[in-house]
């Protein structure tokens, strides 16, 4: 019988929990595939940013040097002599010699960037990194030239790919750039070592399984990271048609499921492209399936162990029923049993145990209420002993302090503690004379001085307004505050300044100090908070709360401050002498 109702409730339990959980994983699922997808793309899109910023420095290199060229009226002419005229004068070598160092700093920031040359068409001579002025005749690579002379007259700057060959058993393939002179008609080439290149590529991949290629505007690749395979050439083909640029995402070339992620670069016009195939996707999709996988054994694990305990507990509760018959039989005492909301016994067990329960519920109040009752009078009796019992046990440690040698500092501490307590311990509500407030205080800072060091507080007060009447632990918020946000961790002498002055009918209050200070937007914030009654600031907003409650809103805290220099905190109450 028990292995049936407990098949009976497993089925229950698998529908009630496995169902939804499916749901929410199919859910969880579709959101997960959304959200690698979008970090699959932002990485691709890193990858393209990354290639495109190191080949545009290369190129940004070139520009500059092409602004100087046109700027400089006086090296555009000494530049124009050494190619073209062929008379140069002494004063054109400082020139020529700067725009060859120019070229050279260029071509040795980048280890993938092979030569660079300043060439006017027509002429006869180059300025190259490697020599400076030299003769065409005797450059020995002049692949360039070619890419140099065909470039179309729209154009101002190209990109090429050939392969140099330097003897017999050594070639390698080069990417040329063409950028079009401002002022003269010649270009500036940067010979890119491709192989190199390739490297750099490799590097600021992403993910390894990313291909990426840099292709011209008409399709054609000019340099491919080292695990690139022939589909990039489909890819080329496909997603850069005679109709223009398609849009970058998921695309299937030629049975091939891959996102591509493109970047255009305008000068020279070319694109970085990044290909990631779909077996990236589904290795991060395969993880969190394996999660899933995990929660769903997990879940069916609990689900079997729930239905075994239901089971076994209804059965229990069957053997308990049977119990409490007897015992109500016998007439003893049947002992409370409180069945779960909603269970099939609840009716039965509240049946058998009500008649014992109503006997004895009077009782049990009353004696609950009793004890409340003794708790709280025992509470209050705490409340009112534990604050003497420390005061009067710190004047006991003072009194035995005072008979030991050189322990002036443990003394004077003692003793403004206890100062504290018994001026804290008195009515709150009563005014005091500003004169034992500024005691109070003064112990407080003798406590705060012992604590946390170097920092002097000195006061400027009118002496005949010291029997002015205040509400106590009125200065104590305000110093503290300075203390423990102003000048705490400072790297100078702290200073907190208490002024107070009266003016009129009314007893002005600044409390300042050269601490941290309070950028703009953060003393707006408190401002706020100060006007609402609310913040994580206590000892400011409840003296803030207590001066508007007692002398109103002309009495509220005001504050000024500006960082890494002072903050003042002031406000003003009405002027009354203590009788």
């Amino acid at each position: 019988m028990k292995k049936i109702f407990f098949f009976k409730r497993l089925q229950k339990f698998f529908l009630l929990m496995f169902v939804p959980m499916l749901l929410l994983c199919v859910v969880f699922s579709l959101n997960t595939a959304y959200q690698i997808s979008r970090e699959l793309r932002n990485e691709s899109r890193q990858t393209t940013a990354n290639v495109d910023t190191n080949l545009g420095q290369v190129i940004t290199g070139a520009v500059e040097q092409n602004k100087i060229m046109s700027v400089n009226v006086r090296m555009s002419m000494a530049f124009r002599h050494a190619l073209v005229d062929g008379d140069i004068l002494y004063s054109d070598i400082l020139y020529i010699n700067s725009l060859r160092l120019a070229l050279y700093s260029t071509v040795n920031s980048y280890d993938y960037l092979e030569s660079s040359y300043i060439y006017m068409f027509g002429g006869n001579r180059v300025i190259s990194s490697g020599n400076g002025l030299e003769n065409l005749a005797s450059v020995k690579d002049k692949g360039w030239l070619e890419i140099c002379n065909s470039m179309d007259p729209s154009e101002d700057s190209c990109i090429k790919p050939r392969v140099y060959a330097k003897d017999e058993l050594y070639e390698h393939r080069m990417l040329t750039l063409c950028q079009r002179l401002f002022l003269h008609d010649g270009c500036i080439i940067l010979n890119i070592n491709a192989d190199k290149l390739q490297d750099m590529m490799d590097r600021l991949r992403m993910n390894e399984k990313e291909e990426v290629f840099i292709v011209d505007k008409d399709g054609n690749i000019l340099c491919a990271s080292h695990n690139s395979t022939k589909r990039l050439e489909e890819i080329a083909f496909s997603y850069f048609s005679e109709n223009g640029q398609e849009t970058d995402g998921w695309k299937n070339i030629n049975g091939t499921r891959v996102q591509v992620t493109s970047l255009y670069r305008e000068n020279p016009a070319c694109y970085v492209v990044s290909v990631l195939p779909i077996s990236v996707f589904w290795d991060r999709m395969a993880q969190q399936l394996f999660r899933w996988i995990f929660v769903f054994a997990a879940l069916a694990v609990i689900i079997v162990i729930i239905a075994y305990y239901v089971t076994s507990r209804s059965f229990s509760n069957i053997h308990m029923i049977m119990d409490m018959f007897d015992q109500a039989e016998q007439g003893g005492a049947v002992e409370p049993r409180t069945a779960s909301p909603k269970d099939e016994y609840d009716v039965i067990l509240n049946n058998i145990v009500g008649m014992f329960i109503n006997n004895s519920y009077l009782q049990l109040q009353l004696e609950e209420r009793q004890l409340k009752q003794e708790n709280a009078e025992l509470m209050a009796l705490q409340l009112q002993i534990n604050p003497h019992f420390l005061y009067n046990t710190l004047q006991t440690l003072d009194m035995e302090v005072q008979k030991s040698e050189h322990n002036e500092p443990v003394n004077l501490i003692i003793r403004s503690v206890s100062n504290i307590l018994k001026y804290a311990l008195s009515d709150p509500g009563q005014l005091v004379p500003l004169k034992e407030e500024l005691n109070y205080l003064k112990d407080y800072a003798r406590i705060q001085e012992y604590r946390f060091g170097d920092f002097i507080i000195y006061y400027e007060i009118d002496p005949e307004i010291l029997d002015a009447g205040v509400f106590r632990l009125m200065l104590q918020p305000v110093v503290e505050n300075s203390l423990i946000h102003g000048i705490r961790n400072l790297d100078r002498k702290g200073y907190v300044k208490v002024w107070i002055q009266r003016r009129g009918d009314c007893l002005e209050i600044r409390v300042a100090d050269n601490g941290h200070g309070i950028n703009r937007e953060k003393l707006e914030v408190i401002r706020t908070k100060l006007d609402k009654n609310e913040g994580s600031s206590i000892g400011l907003i409840n003296l803030n709360r207590r001066l508007i409650l007692r002398y109103g809103q002309d009495s509220r805290i005001k504050l000024r401050s500006k960082e890494n220099v002072c903050t003042v905190v002031f406000f003003s109450i009405p002027f009354v002498r203590y009788h």
